[in-house]
């Protein structure tokens, strides 16, 4: 029976305490993600309850409420319901630590376009392939066209963050695409790639590529944000709307050229350095680690942490290992769950797990961690060990991923590439291996097999 996720959001809405205390709301893969004014407001076990709900997770400041594959349609039907201003959404009054800050900026800027930047990134695994077969022509305008297509959300990284990053902070939409596209200007690339030296009012600029950047552009907007609230307090309404973006741009182009770029740029090498550094001490160990915890992270919501250092990874190095030691936690959970629909007599969870498992299969683990796995606790348990076992494969074997992606069976092409079939055949052996013996496992140990 179809769930109807316009009465879902209704009697969500209630759960939470009502309009009043929604202060914003957004969504991701499979999460809508509330701001409240006050958690204590709120029905936890009714939430709970609700048709088309499978759990709640609170983190990151975030009520957060996993909806599954349909969480747009219930996030479409809540927007109708609620009184929302995106300009003047004002922060929680619940008080969270620095790194729940941090996660939900992260989420709130990534989790709109990861859908389209994993699709660029699956197109150029898709060409990969193709070449290899031969059956495209590099130098045919067919090959030259869907490449260039496939590299264009990565180009231009820095413009989609400045999109949510402007919605998170705040600030005009406009005002941010501007900053983030003179960062990435042709004439600035020329100059950078011409080697120019350039200077600001005297001081000298270090002449960086910010194509496919992170940090720098959302330090730049956030800051932005506090530059333009400044002037249109300070300018007179008849030049406002003139003269608040003029002096906005102006003034935080050069400063993101002169200090938020290489700091950031910095920082998001050092962030990916450390991570480099550590897998390469041990891929094996790594594998283990990745593969065995990832789906916990999941659980609490902070895996979006990860999220800037994968991008980091393809921007400076061109391919990643943590999204191939990734994909062990997603097919050993998803193994696991089939397990659970093979040797349950329960009607009701075989109906469950069969589709989650799917589903699981194609990369979206959320519903079967809450539905099923973790509902049953043992499952859980076995798909964690599969995973570790299925990591530690990918690192023995250097497994990478060439283009961004969300690891699943459709996604296979991103970590294909000619010329490299051991990492290639390595990684194919993990997911497998992963598969394989979270089912397994989770038919030989067992679990308390519900009665209805």
């Amino acid at each position: 029976m179809a769930i109807d996720y316009g009465q879902t959001a209704k009697e969500l809405i209630v759960a939470l305490g009502g309009n009043e205390n929604i202060n914003n709301v957004t969504h991701c893969a499979t999460r809508l993600r509330f701001i409240l004014n006050d958690h204590s407001h709120v029905n936890k076990e009714t939430v709970g309850k609700i048709k088309g709900v499978i759990t709640t997770v609170e983190a990151g400041g975030q009520f957060q409420v996993v909806i599954g594959n349909h969480v747009k349609d219930a996030y479409e039907h809540v927007l109708k319901l609620v009184d929302i201003s995106e300009e003047n959404v004002s922060t929680s009054t619940e008080k969270v630590g620095i790194f729940s800050r941090i996660i939900d900026v992260i989420s709130s800027i990534f989790a709109p376009f990861l859908y389209t930047l994993a699709a660029c990134g699956i197109l150029q695994g898709i060409l990969g392939v193709l070449v290899a077969l031969g059956w495209i022509d590099t130098e045919g305008g067919t090959y030259q066209v869907l490449n260039f297509i496939s590299w264009t959300a990565f180009t231009f990284l820095p413009v989609l963050i400045s999109v949510t990053a402007a919605k998170k902070f705040k600030v005009n939409q406009f005002i941010a695409i501007v900053i983030a596209c003179a960062l990435i200007s042709p004439d600035y690339n020329a100059m950078v790639d011409n080697g120019t030296q350039l200077s600001f009012l005297g001081i000298q600029i270090q002449m960086l590529s910010y194509t496919s950047s992170v940090i720098p552009v959302i330090l730049a907007v956030w800051v932005a944000a506090y530059v333009a609230r400044f002037f249109e307090k300070v300018l007179p309404t008849v030049i406002r709307n003139l003269f608040t973006p003029m002096f906005t741009i102006a003034i935080m182009v050069p400063f993101t050229l002169l200090v938020f770029g290489p700091f950031g740029a910095t920082i998001g090498g050092a962030i990916g350095d450390t991570y480099n550094y550590l897998y390469n001490l041990s891929p094996i160990v790594a594998g283990i680690i990745v593969g065995g915890l990832w789906q916990v992270l999941v659980i609490f919501g902070v895996h979006w942490g990860i999220t800037p250092v994968t991008v980091g990874n393809y921007a400076s190095l061109g391919f990643d290992t943590f999204t191939a030691l990734q994909a062990s936690a997603v097919f050993s959970q998803a193994g696991a769950a089939f397990g659970v629909f093979f040797k349950s007599k329960n009607k009701e969870l075989k109906e469950v797990s069969l589709p989650a498992a799917v589903t699981a299969v194609f990369g979206i683990t959320e519903p079967v961690v809450y539905g099923v796995n973790l509902r049953l606790k043992k499952p859980m348990i076995c798909g964690c060990i599969a995973g570790a076992v299925g990591g530690a494969i990918a690192g023995a074997f250097n497994a990478v991923s060439w283009s961004y992606n969300m690891p699943g069976i459709a996604t296979i092409p991103a970590f294909f590439k000619s010329g490299h079939m051991t990492p290639f055949i390595g990684f194919i052996i993990s997911i497998v291996v992963s598969f394989v013996l979270g089912m397994v496992l989770t038919m030989i140990v067992g679990f308390d097999d519900e009665t209805n």
